[in-house]
């Protein structure tokens, strides 16, 4: 009963917070992948709930496509992830409230309430399952450092961080990995406490279960060819990601060398897969070609500084740990406060730095990512903060900690205006821009299940969101498919190739009658003035088609809701 008690508070206050987000801010896909997993999970895409999604592990995303088949009418990707992000929150907000001890209970919610509108505010409503991902293996940090020096057994704190911790690598396998490496800074320091074979026998536990997720998830993506994808992808997403080869500066004919022309780099460039010489191999002898160029540090410095540029909100939250992280060290050095709980603080952050220098580094560290890293790492050393504030009689540590977290933030977004997360978010989740293209995504959607017997192609410019809560049930949208990006090359990819009834689909299958484009723009060349990067995606696709087969003819065959629907005849 006691328990019960203790956790009632927290769990209130988190569904508060979130019914208010929701009702102000309503949920939506904060970009395409979650639209894509959604619709490879529930068969939208192959007409089968699939398990496997490349970047998640089978037993998460697989639960997920059981429950499609038991029920297709409810949209339980999307109420799945919300579970997850509710529960991830409520745990933090149960470890604020409770690692201070009692009389900072109402400290820690407070706490809890900065942190939601400055932190968490924006990926708890506009999901995205990277960030999900990082919030649920965060949570998984802060449940274990509330399970403190008790043993394992019976804890339900560290029982808790167990299942986060295998939820968030479910998710997203990178940051699950990742997630584990916070967990393991903190108990690796936790071994110079007084209950070092607690925390030795934790860490045994964490690691048997991590590894028996990570082991059958290996198996499985060997058994049904995503490992084998994983390969392809490695190469195909690095050039396609990075900076590469240009071609007009590829003096060797290293393109000219793996089948390319300025046709196929162009399509390529527009995400274009849909051609037999987009090989693993061929990818890597280009992204060979290009890891000969030396960057300079200059270069290195000024790409992490545009990437940094992009994700201001996400910035905020950094400067607000640093300040925060100088003030404890402050305390340390005064000696009001141990040095061990300090290392683990002062780890975190370490990791926090390295891995982010890696992702900015490599030229890939999108907002989602960014943010995942700071769930993992500052949400967990916020806690271990306020464990070691609530050991202190005085409350004013406590105090000056809430009002730093607020007023930080506040002081960067009246310099930085496009740092306030509070604005983003509203602005992102009434964006009407969005409306129309989920509007016309659905038309889309339907148009194509309207001509089952015909294969619908789309491109990058209709590379359009989805509605969170979109289902199908019986007919589904399976002969529509983008012609290229991370999906492709798939096993789900091709099932739903072979479901349409092609073995494969290349330049020579456009050809056949019952294959057909769809694009936002008619599919027409323009004129020789005009520069290849304002060429239409039609245009580009054309101009490929034309180049292998010359006497091909495009013809558009219906316009609808400002898109065309075209061929290619022989």
């Amino acid at each position: 009963m006691e328990k019960r008690k203790i956790w009632l508070p927290s769990l209130v206050l988190t569904v508060i917070c979130l019914a208010v987000l929701w009702k102000l801010c309503p949920i939506c896909f904060q970009n395409n992948d979650d639209k894509t997993l959604m619709y490879l999970v529930s068969g939208f895409a192959t007409g089968e709930p699939e398990a496997g999604t490349v970047f998640g592990s089978f037993y998460y995303y697989g639960f997920i496509g059981l429950l499609y088949r038991a029920y297709a009418g409810i949209a339980w990707y999307t109420i799945i992830e919300l579970a997850v992000v509710a529960v991830s929150l409520w745990i933090v907000c149960d470890c604020l409230m409770n690692v201070a001890g009692s009389k900072g209970r109402i400290f820690g919610a407070i706490t809890f309430i900065v942190m939601f509108l400055f932190v968490f505010l924006h990926f708890s409503t506009a999901l995205q399952y990277t960030a999900t991902a990082g919030l649920a293996a965060g949570a998984a940090a802060c449940s274990l450092i509330a399970s403190g020096d008790r043993e394992a057994k019976g804890n339900i704190h560290f029982i808790i961080a167990v299942i986060m911790l295998v939820v968030a690598y479910g998710i997203r396998k990178q940051f699950g990995i990742v997630g584990l490496g916070a967990m393991a800074c903190i108990l690796f320091f936790g071994l110079f406490g007084e209950s070092r074979l607690a925390t030795i026998k934790k860490g045994i536990i964490i690691l048997i279960v991590f590894a028996i997720a990570f082991l059958s998830n290996f198996i499985y993506e060997k058994a049904t060819g995503i490992s084998e994808f994983n390969d392809y992808y490695a190469q195909a997403g690095t050039w396609i990601d990075y900076p590469h080869l240009q071609y007009q500066d590829d003096a060797d004919g290293v393109y000219a060398s793996v089948g390319w022309d300025e046709t196929l780099y162009d399509a390529a460039g527009r995400w274009f897969f849909m051609d037999e010489n987009l090989t693993k191999d061929n990818f890597k002898v280009l992204v060979d070609a290009y890891d000969g160029t030396q960057v300079s540090l200059r270069e290195c410095y000024d790409r992490a500084h545009r990437l940094m540029e992009t994700s201001m909100i996400v910035n905020v939250q950094l400067v607000t740990w640093i300040v925060m992280l100088l003030g404890i060290n402050i305390l340390v050095i005064s000696k009001r406060l141990p040095k061990r709980q300090l290392l683990t603080i002062d780890g975190l952050f370490a990791m926090f730095a390295v891995v982010s220098v890696y992702f900015l580094i490599e030229g890939r560290f999108p907002m989602r990512a960014y943010q995942a890293l700071i769930f993992i790492f500052m949400v967990p050393s916020i806690v271990l903060m306020f464990k070691e504030f609530g050991k202190l009689e005085a409350r004013k540590n406590l105090i000056s900690a809430i009002v730093v977290m607020a007023l930080v933030p506040i002081l960067c977004i009246r310099f930085r205006p496009e740092a306030n997360i509070v604005e983003y978010t509203h602005t992102v989740a009434h964006d009407i821009n969005r409306t129309n293209e989920i509007a016309m995504s659905t038309a889309l959607e339907k148009y194509a299940m309207a001509h089952p017997d015909s294969m619908y192609i789309y491109d990058l410019d209709l590379a359009l969101p989805a509605g969170p809560f979109c289902t199908y049930k019986g007919q589904v949208p399976k002969n529509l498919v983008f012609w290229g990006g991370w999906v492709y090359n798939t096993p789900m990819y091709w099932t739903q190739v072979h479901a349409n009834g092609f073995d494969t689909l290349y330049a020579k299958d456009f050809l056949e009658g019952k294959v057909y484009f769809c694009g936002r723009t008619a599919p027409e060349l323009p004129g020789e003035d005009v520069p290849k990067s304002d060429w239409s995606s039609p245009a580009v696709l054309v101009k490929y088609m034309q180049t292998r087969y010359p006497e091909a003819t495009v013809e558009v065959v219906d316009e609808f809701d400002g898109m065309y629907v075209y061929r290619f005849n022989k």
